[in-house]
């Protein structure tokens, strides 16, 4: 039913919602400053790898045992694995516990925080909406079918690998100013989103153009949620 899926996939996105904060956390209190934004510009390629993988696995789990299993096998081995990082972790930071947490609003007061919401909303209104839309888009725009469309939705995400891959480099040409390597990052996704607004007729060239945008976006994903936190 409707309900149960809202409600279930409300709980799932909930969840989701804190465990990159929780990664990041984990790494700051093993490592020193500049040790743990490299160490970051290199752990988010785990998201990229995991889109990836996650297309590849649903795509086999659905052709060959129906599409509950692309729910409970992913279900499955997340229950596993998460049984491993509650034992291992769970001591990681717990003697640097802040004796009081400074309230959401009070993060606002901060400038550096200020500057940054706004681009940080429009970078991932970009990314969240390509992984949601690009296989509608295929296949609505050129009419092509689901197994010829994976082939598209499959390069987007390989192309935010290597965006995610290339950060250290960029980061390192700017630098180490991460607010300057998410300024060209936008320029990028500006200039690849002018042919698909004029609504490009080869479904190549829209793939090349939504491939750069999610590279570009990817870069600057690494500069909001790992370098700057």
């Amino acid at each position: 039913p409707f309900a149960g899926i809202l409600i279930l996939w409300g709980c799932n996105a909930f969840a989701q919602s804190m465990l990159w904060s929780s990664v990041l956390r984990i790494i700051a209190c093993l490592y020193d400053e500049e040790t743990a934004r490299r160490k970051t510009s290199y752990m988010v390629t785990s998201v990229a790898v995991g889109n990836i993988a996650g297309i590849l696995l649903n795509t086999f789990i659905i052709t060959h045992f129906g599409l509950a299993f692309a729910f409970i096998i992913p279900g499955a081995l997340t229950l596993i694995l998460s049984t491993f990082v509650f034992f291992s972790t769970k001591e990681i930071g717990r003697e640097a516990e802040p004796k009081e947490h400074l309230p959401m609003l009070g993060l606002l007061n901060n400038a550096q925080i200020r500057m940054s919401l706004i681009p940080a909303v429009l970078h991932g209104v970009m990314k969240d909406n390509i992984s949601l839309w690009m296989t509608v888009y295929f296949v609505d725009s050129f009419q092509v079918d689901l197994n010829q469309s994976a082939y598209f939705v499959l390069f987007i995400p390989f192309m935010g690998f290597i965006g995610r891959m290339v950060y250290p480099f960029c980061y390192k040409l700017c630098k180490g100013k991460e607010h300057r390597v998410s300024f060209y990052a936008f320029l990028v996704c500006a200039a690849a989103s002018l042919p698909i607004g004029l609504k490009v007729s080869s479904p190549i060239l829209a793939a090349v153009c939504l491939s750069l945008i999610y590279t570009a976006v990817s870069v600057a994903n690494t500069s909001f949620l790992s370098i700057f936190p």
